[in-house]
């Protein structure tokens, strides 16, 4: 018959057990889940989520273990502030901007708010409710201030090797989120504010909880269990993700290869017709000056350049290449550069597998009853022969249509 005994205080043996637990959540997390993050498997919420999750369990896992446990329920809430804890990081980006900028600091110079904003609500959190599960509201009220002054201490420190890392040769140990240095930390400031809080409070209002004394090793064993199936699921789902993305690559690779071997023939071409670069290219639209109208002569390739190895597409016959810059005192700036081709078939071979090319990235628009391109912040189509090229990046929306317009109505659309 298995004997109770009163759930045991946290003592200084909590700390390498937490540290211990904080290194294998944030391997993890860097092997698991942010794999799957680079290969598009998961967001930012789903990492943080499951991430501060698997912390939790492994909090859980040890404190089992070290027989500070009394029940399941105790365990799922550690569990679940854990994971909201970390979750907090989320609303960073709705912090006004007023309350982003840098400040100077006593031993930590010049350190980024941004830093403080996701370190220290985490910590807040994290510590006052692993008090109120783990003494039970009444006795962790008392423990409040000694979790918020660890909060801060744990935030500075952060910040602290946050900067140095920043500042030396090599930055071992980023502040990213979920990260080593960041859970490491957060796992150590926990076990020292639970340690001085429960020194804080009457030995005797603590033996309040009973736990069987074989009960406290299954459980542990049972959450071990969890954790490795937990760990297991995500690396399979890992290693699934990885295999669909690259399967979708093989196609989109195929597919690419397959457009553009349809490429025009470079014999038999008809001569290019030069025409002056002032008669080419637009003079003044909407308020804008145009400067330096050039032309520059792009002879025919022999060889892909560097830049576009990665994609197999045909060489280019030789072409007439028309630039100029547009500005005036409200702060436009737009070079417009007109590439013309031997033939239409060239200049629509240049622009038209743009969308599958760059999938996601070039949007199919309708604008002044004519479709062109955008690709990033500059606009593309071609018309006959040329391949119209208007780069709005340094320039505000009026401008931007007014150049559109101006130059579909020289060089309406072909696409």
């Amino acid at each position: 018959m298995s004997s109770y005994q009163p759930v045991k205080r946290i003592g200084l043996g909590v700390i390498p057990r937490f540290i211990f637990a904080g290194l294998l959540s944030a391997a993890y997390s860097l092997i698991a889940l942010h794999k799957s993050e680079l290969h598009e498997g998961v967001n930012d919420i789903i990492t943080v989520l499951v991430g501060g999750g698997c912390l939790g369990l492994l909090l859980v896992t040890a404190l089992w273990f070290y027989e500070r446990l009394d029940s399941w329920r105790t365990a799922g809430f550690l569990v679940a502030i854990t994971a909201g804890a970390n979750a907090v990081s989320l609303f960073a980006k709705y912090v006004p901007e007023s309350l982003r900028q840098d400040n100077a600091l006593p031993l930590l110079g010049i350190t980024e708010h941004y830093d403080f904003r996701l370190f220290f609500p985490t910590c807040l959190v994290a510590f006052i409710g692993s008090a109120l599960v783990l003494f039970r509201p009444r006795n962790a009220l008392r423990t409040v201030p000694i979790a918020f002054a660890f909060s801060v201490l744990a935030t500075l420190v952060f910040n602290y090797q946050v900067e140095q890392g920043r500042g030396g040769w090599i930055n071992l140990l980023p502040g990213d989120v979920l990260g080593i240095l960041w859970q490491t930390i957060l796992v150590f400031f926990l076990a020292l504010s639970l340690w001085i809080g429960q020194i804080s409070i009457n030995a005797s209002s603590f033996q309040g909880s009973q736990i069987r004394t074989a009960s406290a090793a299954r459980n542990g064993l049972i959450s071990l269990g969890i954790l490795i199936a937990c760990f297991s699921g995500v690396q399979l789902w890992s290693t699934a993700l990885i295999h669909a993305e690259r399967k979708r690559d093989a196609e989109h690779r195929e597919l690419v290869r397959a457009i553009l071997s349809h490429s025009p023939s470079r014999e038999n071409l008809p001569p290019l017709e030069w025409e002056p670069a002032e008669e080419v290219l637009l003079p003044d639209i909407g308020g804008c000056t145009r400067y330096g109208p050039q032309l520059k002569i792009l002879f025919a390739e022999d060889v892909l350049p560097a830049v576009d190895k990665a994609i197999p597409r045909a060489l280019y016959p030789e072409r007439y290449s028309y630039s100029a810059t547009y500005s005036d005192d409200g702060g436009n700036y737009i070079p417009v550069e007109i590439t013309v081709y031997p033939t239409p078939a060239w200049a629509s071979y240049d622009v038209k597998p743009l969308p599958v090319l760059y999938p996601g990235k070039v949007w199919n628009l309708m604008k002044f009853g004519n479709r062109i391109y955008q690709f990033g912040t500059s606009f593309l189509w071609s018309s006959g022969n040329k391949v119209i090229l208007i780069d709005c990046r340094l320039s505000q929306q009026p401008a931007i249509d007014a150049f559109i317009q101006a130059y579909l109505k020289k060089y309406p659309s072909s696409l």
